[in-house]
């Protein structure tokens, strides 16, 4: 819809006029009292509505389209008003001192809105005022007056919405305003005291985000660009990556320097930014809108033959009111079958954002959505708009060249064929006929002049004659690849873009990343980046998928504002496999659309190839190239044949084409003769014999040609174990089966998790500890020759804090510390009674709770293994330091403290007000190795908080503790 001009001369006469114009009478209505009121869309095809009301309460009223020249009214009906609504009506009109008002209200800055028009002669004074793009309150109480009182069919509508200012918003809130995050300070406070390297030295508090200017950052809501993603950019050189420091959040910041042409593949895009927001926008209806503009616009050639896409970014803004983000044309979408769409003002190429309202109802949606995308594209109208006046003669209101009524219908009478020029003349002097409008010569078929046109091929060489920026697309799961090999790798999680005009600079601080390595330190200020391909498109891997949903989750909710350790737990959750059994960790991922309950996904580890290039670079890591074979793993009986299939993950990247080598080879058990079959491609069978463990290792091999050619080799082996009566695969589901009589601890028991298995569903796992503390589980049995003990385990902990250790009648055979999946351990045991041992051991300086734990399955026990239970603590079997919270906790007022010993000590426990009081001694004394258990009467004490502390030799304990009365 055309920007509008104004007449200043005219406007300016009739300020004139309305300085000598005479007050009308006051009190009863006049009797010479006329109204015509009009209003309505301004373009082709849109309704007008006509109203005239006289002093005797006569009223007529009509509807029709702006083009229907020569056509009958849509809607044409007479009505009569009573007397007290007359009244009522002459009442507004001059409490609202419409003789007042100024003959032509408009702003320089036109929004487009339809206009409306009031005549009223009164007591023999005529006076006009036309709205046209502004709100204008006392004229807009008269028009609602007329709607009140004539009857609800015969309403004027037309657009009554003032100016929506867009501003600027914030992109975080300012420090301590981030809202009702979820914090978990212990676990912040445990990770700082035990000196993890994720979290140590300074870190950046985002709090308001300090931004440029808006026009360094902003890209326009219309862009026509060279469209890149950010790895493409940083692959020719248009872009580079720099650390920023911090910890979550405002990490790193991209520049992009568009001054030089770059040997850039070439993706002629022009995009629309179109944010939605508003009571009708729908997730269906932003769909609807999205696919009409894009069927309309797409598929054109530029007349030199160049193709071009044209795309609707389209987004919808929670609780926008207004929305206000630079960059994107702010729709208001509302569900209204006779509001008016429009746009604010026209757009242009590469420069400027720009609002509008669209009612979702239109009959017409698709061709209303399209010719309004026009606008935003920068064209105009393709019509002159006329408005008819007092004398009856036709003003144009783009210059205000006036004309007569014959003169007028010999205008439109060529663009209406099958009309004769007294059907056009008759229709224009029609007193409900107070606009028309005239399509420009050539365009009478463009989408531009009729809302059923369609694109003309000067159309598209209008806006693709513009010259094209760049435009980097900015997406949550972009990988970037830190070069210092100490330093976390990072995912975006934020969806931004940067669009360079040609000749310019533009950089975006700050990215919004989140770390996805647990045990790397947090990226340093003058750490560099490779980009790694984005996890869409990582095949192969399981944990891509469920991670890339949470970013997204996470930006369309500005959840990287609150600098908050919960949310960076959420992701290690998903690349480390760290807290797996936490409930609010599962139940923000179930709200985010990411149900993986307790299992365990892969995700690489990658290491940069470039860190001595201080240069950003696009590089598809080895790890990215992942050989699996189906099954992963297998429970069998001894002599049983399982026949495997390999395939190869890989980054599905576009124009990339692989090349790939299958090689099968098998490692079987001492004394097999077991062989692989049918090994010469994708598959293999094994022929399997004795009991033990079979691990059959697939072997890919090949190039990626693309972008570069990409070598890679993976190596992918599935476990296989061939169990008898005497292998323990607790596929029972119970610790509590023959023949194997469990010993389990009693504070810090083992149990079964469904988590991560070696084969099968279940593999057994240790409880969390703490400082010192033990969670072993055992096994007793006797042996009438030597045999072996073989076992699978799996380390989750870091490498100085807690470790899995395995003892044969408490001497200690074997410790595992660190990350490591799933590997087989063996030993020999002497003929004799045995008790067999395995402890999860928390080291001096504590733990990481839920992020460190450990799992052993399928035990091969010797063959003539006889088990045995008793009823005492079986010998050797070890002990940690540990104290026990109290139980109950709170104290009401009895309560009961628990610790374990692994040799005799001397004891005290004390207890202490929460000053450091001491209230209470209630042990100092001698007590052997074991598990020991007294009670606290504490009746006496006044309810509060008390601390009880356990010393036994070097070890030292205190706990916390509450008193209820």
């Amino acid at each position: 819809m055309q920007h509008r001009r104004v007449n200043r001369f005219a406007l300016l006469f009739a300020c004139v006029i309305v300085m000598w114009m005479p007050a009308p009478g006051q009190g009863q209505v006049p009797a010479d009292l006329e109204i015509i009121a009009a209003a309505g869309g301004i373009e082709p095809a849109m309704e007008n509505h006509y109203v005239r009301i006289l002093a005797n309460g006569q009223g007529e009223y009509a509807r029709y389209l702006a083009d229907a020249v020569g056509q009958p009214n849509l809607v044409s009906n007479n009505f009569m008003l009573e007397a007290t609504a007359l009244a009522s009506l002459w009442q507004a009109i001059q409490s609202n001192d419409f003789f007042g008002l100024n003959p032509l209200y408009t702003t320089p800055d036109s929004l487009r809105r339809s206009y409306a028009r009031l005549i009223i002669h009164a007591n023999g004074t005529t006076h006009e005022v036309i709205t046209r793009d502004i709100a204008v309150e006392r004229f807009d109480n008269i028009m609602a007056a007329i709607n009140q009182a004539t009857p609800p069919e015969n309403d004027l509508i037309y657009d009554t919405s003032p100016r929506v200012t867009i501003v600027p918003r914030v992109l975080c809130p300012a420090a301590g305003d981030s809202g009702t995050a979820l914090a978990l300070p212990q676990w912040r406070e445990l990770l700082a005291r035990k000196g993890h390297p994720a979290i140590t030295g300074a870190r950046q508090q985002p709090g308001a985000v300090a931004r440029p200017a808006d026009d360094e950052f902003s890209h326009p809501g219309t862009v026509l660009a060279n469209t890149l993603s950010l790895r493409d950019a940083i692959n020719c050189g248009l872009a580079t990556l720099e650390g920023k420091g911090g910890f979550f959040g405002d990490q790193v910041s991209i520049r992009v320097d568009n001054r030089e042409s770059k040997p850039c593949k070439k993706n002629l895009t022009l995009t629309l930014h179109l944010e939605f927001y508003g009571p009708a926008a729908t997730p269906a209806n932003v769909a609807r809108i999205k696919a009409a503009i894009e069927a309309k616009w797409n598929g054109f050639k530029t007349s030199s033959g160049d193709p071009l896409k044209v795309v609707v970014d389209a987004r919808r803004t929670m609780n926008a009111t207004p929305p206000g983000t630079p960059g994107y044309h702010q729709i208001k979408l509302v569900a209204d079958k006779n509001l008016v769409s429009y746009c604010d003002e026209v757009a242009t190429i590469n420069s400027g954002v720009t609002g509008g309202t669209w009612s979702t109802l239109e009959s017409d949606l698709d061709a209303v959505v399209a010719h309004e995308a026009g606008h935003l594209m920068g064209l105009k109208d393709r019509y002159d708009e006329f408005l008819k006046q007092t004398d009856g003669t036709w003003e144009k209101t783009e210059d205000g060249t006036t004309l007569t009524n014959n003169e007028l219908a010999d205008l439109i009478k060529p663009s209406q064929p099958g009309l004769s020029l007294t059907d056009v003349r008759n229709w224009l002097a029609k007193p409900s006929t107070q606009r028309a409008a005239t399509l420009h010569p050539g365009h009478e078929n463009n989408i531009m002049a009729r809302r059923d046109g369609k694109v003309e091929q000067r159309d598209i060489d209008f806006f693709t004659s513009h010259p094209a920026g760049v435009l980097v697309q900015v997406r949550p799961g972009d990988i970037l690849l830190n070069k210092n090999r100490l330093g976390q790798n990072l995912a975006l999680l934020r969806y931004d873009n940067i669009f360079a005009p040609a000749g310019s600079v533009r950089t975006l601080h700050g990215l919004y990343a989140a770390c996805i390595d647990l045990d790397n330190g947090s990226p340093a200020s003058d750490d560099r980046f490779d980009v790694a391909p984005p996890l869409e498109t990582w095949t192969g891997i399981a944990a891509a998928a469920p991670l890339l949903t949470l970013l997204q989750y996470l930006d369309e909710r500005e959840l990287f504002c609150d600098d908050d350790l919960f949310w960076q737990l959420v992701i290690w959750r998903l690349t480390n496999n760290a807290n797996l059994d936490n409930p609010e960790i599962q139940a923000f991922l179930d709200s985010a659309g990411v149900r993986v309950g307790t299992a365990v996904l892969d995700f690489p580890k990658m290491y940069t190839p470039n860190a001595e290039d201080t240069a950003s670079a696009a590089v598809i890591p080895p790890e990215l190239f992942v050989a699996r074979t189906s099954p992963a793993t297998a429970l069998i009986s001894p002599g049983e044949n399982l026949t495997l299939s390999g395939r190869l993950g890989y980054p599905a990247l576009e124009g990339s084409t692989i090349t790939s080598e299958f090689a099968w080879q098998l490692d079987r058990p001492a004394g097999s003769s077991a062989q692989l079959t049918n090994s010469g491609g994708p598959t293999a069978t094994l022929l399997s014999d004795v009991r033990g463990y079979y691990l059959v290792s697939l072997n890919v091999s090949g190039t990626m040609t693309g972008e570069a050619n990409v070598p890679f080799n993976s190596v992918f082996q599935s476990r296989i174990v061939a169990a008898d009566a005497r292998t323990e695969t607790f596929e029972s589901g119970t610790l509590q089966n023959s023949p194997f009589l469990w010993q389990n601890s009693a504070e810090l028991p083992w149990s079964l998790s469904q988590a991560t298995a070696h084969t099968g569903a279940f593999a057994l796992q240790a409880a969390v500890v703490d400082s010192n503390q033990t969670s072993t589980i055992a096994v007793s049995c006797s042996l009438a020759q030597p045999g072996t003990i073989a076992f699978a385990y799996k380390i989750s902990t870091l490498e100085y804090l807690s470790s899995l250790r395995f003892l044969v009648d408490g001497v200690e055979l074997g410790r595992w510390a660190g990350k490591i999946d799933w590997s087989r351990a063996e030993f020999a045991l002497p003929a004799g009674s045995h008790t067999l041992a395995w402890s999860f051991v928390g080291s001096e300086f504590g733990s990481l709770g839920g992020f460190e734990t450990v799992w052993i399955d399928d035990i091969l026990f010797p063959q003539d293994a006889i088990f045995t239970s008793v009823a005492t603590q079986p010998r050797g079997l070890p002990f940690g330091y540990s104290l026990a919270q109290n139980h109950p906790n709170p104290a009401l007022p009895l309560t009961t403290f628990s610790f374990t010993l692994p040799r005799p000590e001397l004891v005290t426990l004390r207890v202490y007000d929460v000053l450091g009081k001491e209230v209470a001694v209630l042990l100092k004394d001698f007590k052997p190795a074991g598990r020991h258990q007294l009670q606290f009467d504490m009746r006496h004490l006044p309810a509060g908080i008390y601390f009880y502390q356990l010393t036994a030799g070097q070890f030292k304990a205190v706990r916390k503790m509450m008193l209820l009365h």
